[in-house]
């Protein structure tokens, strides 16, 4: 008396009284379009990333885990499942964009030549499918976002970036390592640059 006994729930106790099928259903009922919540940043750029079609439900972590164990998609599942989905490409481009973009993919196709043989291709993505970041790797293809494609300094900033991923894939981004790395891509980018015939189609801009 007086006190309130918290349920421990688990998978294995919740399927003695339905199936995970049961328990899906009933969350998708009551929470429609809904995903379970496990932090703002993730709930945010989950409900970004789906164009605010679905939306983050809170529940307490000894009844959250449990339904996440059955197969009910939280935030960080949803993000995981979009981090491999080909971003979007544009319908169109400015003339600068597409100047740009035919330059970089001069300069990209004698870097995997020569130098990365596992760089794949590069493209430009609409903003909307890329969210807060301005180059993606899907597959060893580069992708810049389209709004980053007006200068060639922001294109080939965010090309090799991008391109340090591909050709170093155990290093994490903001470590020493890293940055170090990149160091590398980048000079090898300036050489190719810098020392092969490489002449800009009319309209790029620096």
């Amino acid at each position: 008396e007086g006190y309130e006994v918290e349920a421990k729930l688990d998978s294995t106790l919740m399927q003695k009284f339905a199936t995970s099928n049961s328990w899906i259903n009933a969350f998708n009922s009551v929470f429609p379009n809904s995903f379970l919540y496990t932090g703002e940043k993730d709930s945010k750029l989950a409900e970004y990333h789906t164009k605010f079609q679905k939306k983050s439900v809170y529940l307490p972590s000894n009844i959250r885990y449990p339904l996440e164990n059955i197969g009910i998609d939280s935030d960080r599942e949803v993000l995981a499942r979009l981090k491999h989905k080909l971003p979007e490409l544009p319908k169109s481009k400015t003339n600068v964009q597409a100047a740009n973009l035919e330059y970089l993919e001069m300069i990209h196709y004698r870097l995997k030549a020569k130098h990365f043989t596992n760089l794949n291709k590069v493209f430009l993505s609409t903003a909307e499918s890329m969210v807060d970041s301005a180059g993606k790797v899907v597959n060893d293809n580069i992708y810049i976002r389209q709004d980053k494609a007006d200068t060639m300094v922001n294109m080939i900033d965010i090309y090799g970036h991008e391109a340090t991923h591909i050709v170093f894939p155990d290093l994490d981004d903001n470590t020493d390592a890293f940055y170090a790395r990149i160091g590398e891509v980048m000079a090898i980018i300036t050489k190719v640059v810098a020392t092969e015939p490489i002449k800009p189609p009319k309209g790029v801009v620096w």
